[in-house]
């Protein structure tokens, strides 16, 4: 939901998010596939490139910095064009992507990152330690992950290809941080643009991927055109990290707020992929043999307490909340159908439970329980005064889900003004 409760600590739905995508599968006029003698396996079809690329998004982003973004749409968008000294394969472990490789001291306290050479930024100039020493800065001072965990480690220069990362004391999330792709990521960029940009984001968008941005027409799209003298890393991809490609000339996200414009524009050929299909319309759809939905997990409904002012710096409100909530009725609410959710406990998504489970808050978890939630409240100063929730309505599920929780927290007895904004 990442809408946020007014008035109302961190509480943490974990109602794990599985976002439906569909995609265009028309075909391309390549040569007829071919096998030979028995025993062989058939030849690879040829890939068609060039040509371009209609994403249908549901969402604009504010910036599309980003270092300074907490926004999803702005990582999905712009990783195509940035990148970062270490990524994560599809195992979870971290792998070098600008760096070649990298190694930690025995006392955890320094990680020396050794650069590919030849790496070139969109701007025809070869990525140095420097381009890498000034963006880490950067990200240190603007990104909120970066003033929390970096703001006492030093990035220094030693030659032209080498970095050092120095930490006060080991820290075992410093190479998590650096490696896994999130909001307000360390993208590496030219110095002189890192040095010369202020907190509210860069003015020039050039990174090392395989795309280029072109254009952000507001309102309208976000245009990003395929870089001839990409320097792509050898390996078979693996989430992050990998060979990459850019198989078209230009990449294209549209931004798409009606659910139905995405559907139709779809079918109708408009769009080739439509990002967060509607699952209303996944149905309808999936009977198009022209068109494949995929359903992907992505990300978690959260909300967050105003616990510096009002009601709930009280733990009692907070619990009360907590108490009242019944996170299917919210899931359904929000995603229609089970296919399209999971309920977990853990503030993490289904498929990352293996590295990080715990039982911990489980008795705590979706207790949907109004009568504890009426006495919680009973021991508190709460007398009718309005609580807010924001929410908004580019990302549909967070407004029906603000939705069902401002119906949960009536009938409790609180008094709930739900408010949508940009």
């Amino acid at each position: 939901m990442r809408s946020i409760m007014k008035k109302l600590p961190l509480f943490i739905l974990l109602l794990l998010l599985v976002v439906l995508a569909a995609c265009n599968s028309k075909t391309t006029d390549g040569e007829e596939n071919t096998t030979g003698d028995e025993g062989e396996e058939a030849a690879e079809e040829p890939v068609n490139t060039g040509g371009e690329l209609k994403v249908a998004y549901p969402a604009q982003p504010q910036t599309l910095d980003m270092q300074v973004s907490g926004a999803i749409a702005t990582t999905d968008i712009m990783w195509h064009v940035y990148e970062t000294l270490i990524g994560v394969d599809n195992t979870f472990a971290i792998q070098p992507m600008l760096a070649e490789s990298y190694e930690q001291s025995d006392d955890g306290l320094t990680v020396t990152f050794h650069l590919r050479q030849g790496v070139k930024f969109h701007n025809g100039e070869e990525m140095t330690s420097e381009d890498v020493v000034a963006s880490m800065e950067r990200y240190k001072r603007v990104s909120t992950h970066g003033k929390s965990m970096f703001s006492d480690v030093t990035f220094e220069a030693d030659g032209d290809y080498t970095v050092i990362m120095t930490l006060p004391e080991p820290r075992s999330t410093a190479l998590n941080t650096l490696a896994y792709p999130s909001a307000g990521h360390p993208a590496i960029m030219p110095k002189e643009i890192a040095d010369n940009s202020d907190d509210t984001g860069v003015t020039e968008h050039i990174g090392t991927g395989p795309f280029m941005f072109h254009e952000w027409k507001q309102d309208q799209h976000v245009h990003l055109k395929k870089f001839d003298d990409y320097q792509a890393l050898s390996g078979e991809p693996s989430l992050t990290v990998g060979e990459k490609k850019a198989l078209v000339d230009d990449l294209i996200f549209v931004f798409t707020p009606d659910s139905n414009t995405q559907a139709s524009g779809l079918q109708s050929g408009e769009y080739d992929i439509a990002h967060e299909v509607n699952r209303d319309n996944a149905a309808r759809l999936a009977e198009d043999e022209n068109i494949t939905n995929y359903v992907y997990p992505d990300a978690y409904l959260v909300a967050n307490f105003n616990k510096k002012q009002g009601l709930f710096t009280d733990k009692n409100a907070r619990q009360a909340v907590s108490a009242a909530l019944d996170m299917e009725a919210i899931l359904q609410g929000a995603f229609t159908d089970s296919e399209y959710y999971k309920l977990n406990h853990n503030n993490m998504m289904y498929h990352q439970l293996e590295l990080w489970d715990s039982d911990v808050g489980k008795d705590k978890y979706n207790i949907a329980d109004e009568d504890l939630a009426k006495e919680l409240l009973e021991q508190t100063n709460y007398d009718g005064e309005e609580i807010v929730i924001i929410t908004d309505r580019e990302y549909e599920e967070h407004y029906n889900a603000s939705v069902v929780i401002q119906d949960q927290l009536e009938r409790i007895g609180m008094n709930v003004d739900l408010q949508v904004y940009d």
